[in-house]
């Protein structure tokens, strides 16, 4: 885990990275336009499977709950009228009061039951994390890839207002025979190859702006600034190391937490079915009021109460049921002196074969337990491994970045050096072309590599499941 301590000890002695890039961020915001935390929310209130997630996380409380409440006693009001006829006298009895049931002993059945589906809980929230991460990840994606198509397609603009000069000047040279038809055809054909190349992005485009939208679950999405792409900054873009994310990740990672709940879930469920099979007591009781009349007797109510224990053992698939009890009632006026006030009961029951389920059940929880742990440790070696490639990527984006940089101040110079000799009457104009050419082909693989940094830092913020490197920071 990365603690706030760690960083502070970290950040000193970490080498600074500066670029000067055209950046694929939105620098000059303004209420008109959305940022990529606007788009992260939009997706977030569309999206089905956001609603079905919370949906699953309300189910899952609501079955804990009623795992809990079964670990206390079952209480019942009860209401009892009877009326009729014994042969020719009318028959009259009424009856109330409270029955309550008790679990005394269960081996632990229903605190492991309770325990599984506060687990499954557990589960549904953190399945709701990972959805909400997975949908951030795909709204950062595809909002980056707008910006570079944006970006790319400003770059083929300021390329053609250069080329379309060149291009004028060679047709007027053609015209006049000064240049031959093919210098000419060469110059035409590579204006014509940029027109297509921006056409080519603009239908990119349209295309980023469809899966930006489709992602976003919305018709229309808001506009995005295509001002003020150009930014220097200076970032220590990746203040961890490969370690450190390791251990955000094994800590923070949704589905490695999943995967552990799952595999205390399995626990819990297991020692629940094997529970069953340890001796259980429960008690049972009624306190109330109640009386019958006969012909034109007054119906009069006496005391009762009554209170059961029962046994359950299930062993080799049999079932053993034992039940003792006592019941008193208050005599009274209207009871007949032979009725009995005060009563026992035993009943003994034995089921054969009843619980061959059981048996099997157990081995099935055993094995699940089993492919549990099983999903964990795989699961574990995948995220670590995801790690460990976006964190590779993102570092090698970087180093390429970098390059690009170089690359684009030596083609701009070059770019200016040829401007110059052009003007002088020493350059061609398929040269000068050719020049900005190549200037924009560098700027354009920096937009894309700079994409990539963008993807690899969401990549890597999605693999540890913890915001490590906050995106719009990134200016």
């Amino acid at each position: 885990m990365i603690k706030s301590v760690e960083i502070i000890k970290i950040l000193p002695i970490m080498k600074k990275i500066v670029y000067f890039t055209p950046l694929l961020i939105l620098l000059s915001y303004s209420p008109a336009f959305a940022t990529l935390g606007r788009f992260r929310d939009i997706a977030l209130e569309n999206r089905k499977e956001v609603e079905i997630s919370e949906r699953q996380v309300e189910l899952t409380r609501w079955r804990s709950l009623n795992a809990a409440r079964n670990l206390g006693p079952y209480l019942t009001l009860e209401y009892k009228s009877t009326e009729g006829e014994t042969i020719d006298d009318p028959y009259r009895a009424e009856s109330y009061g409270l029955r309550f049931e008790q679990s005394i002993f269960h081996g632990g059945g229903k605190l492991y039951t309770y325990r599984r589906e506060r687990t499954a809980h557990r589960v549904s929230r953190e399945s709701r994390r990972r959805v909400e991460e997975d949908i951030k990840f795909e709204v950062a994606e595809a909002y980056y890839r707008v910006i570079m198509n944006m970006s790319m397609l400003d770059s083929y603009r300021r390329l053609l207002e250069q080329v379309e000069k060149e291009y004028s000047l060679a047709r007027r040279q053609y015209d006049r025979e000064i240049k031959t038809e093919l210098d000419y055809r060469e110059i035409a054909n590579l204006r014509e190859s940029i027109l297509v190349n921006k056409e080519i992005v603009k239908d990119n485009l349209k295309v980023s702006r469809r899966t930006l939208r489709n992602i976003c679950g919305v018709d229309e999405i808001p506009d995005i600034d295509e001002t003020g792409l150009e930014v220097t900054f200076t970032r220590d873009i990746l203040p961890y190391t490969l370690q450190d994310c390791f251990e955000t990740a094994l800590e923070y990672k949704p589905e490695i937490r999943i995967a552990e709940l799952l595999v205390d879930q399995s626990d819990y469920d297991l020692r629940a079915s094997k529970a069953a099979n340890v001796p259980g007591v429960t008690l049972e009781g009624f306190a109330g009021r109640s009386g019958e009349a006969y012909v034109d007797q007054d119906l009069v109510l006496a005391d009762q109460w009554s209170v059961f224990l029962n046994l359950n053992w299930a062993f080799w698939g049999n079932t053993f049921n034992y039940k003792y009890g006592e019941s008193r009632t208050s005599p009274s006026e209207i009871l007949d002196v032979s009725v009995r006030t005060e009563t026992s009961e035993h009943t003994v029951q034995f089921s054969l074969l009843d619980g061959i389920g059981r048996v099997y059940s157990d081995r099935e929880k055993e094995i699940t337990m089993i492919q549990a742990e099983n999903d964990l440790r795989r699961t574990r070696d995948e995220v670590l491994r995801e790690v460990k490639r976006n964190y590779q990527m993102l570092s090698r984006v970087m180093e390429l970045i970098e390059v690009d940089r170089k690359r684009l101040e030596v083609a701009r110079g070059r770019a200016e050096v040829i401007n110059k000799r052009r003007l002088l009457g020493e350059a061609t104009i398929r040269e000068v072309m050719d020049a900005h050419h190549n200037m924009a082909g560098v700027r354009n693989s920096m937009y894309e590599n700079i994409y990539n940094l963008f993807t690899a830092a969401a990549g890597l913020n999605k693999s540890c499941g913890r915001t490590l490197i906050p995106l719009e920071a990134l200016r």
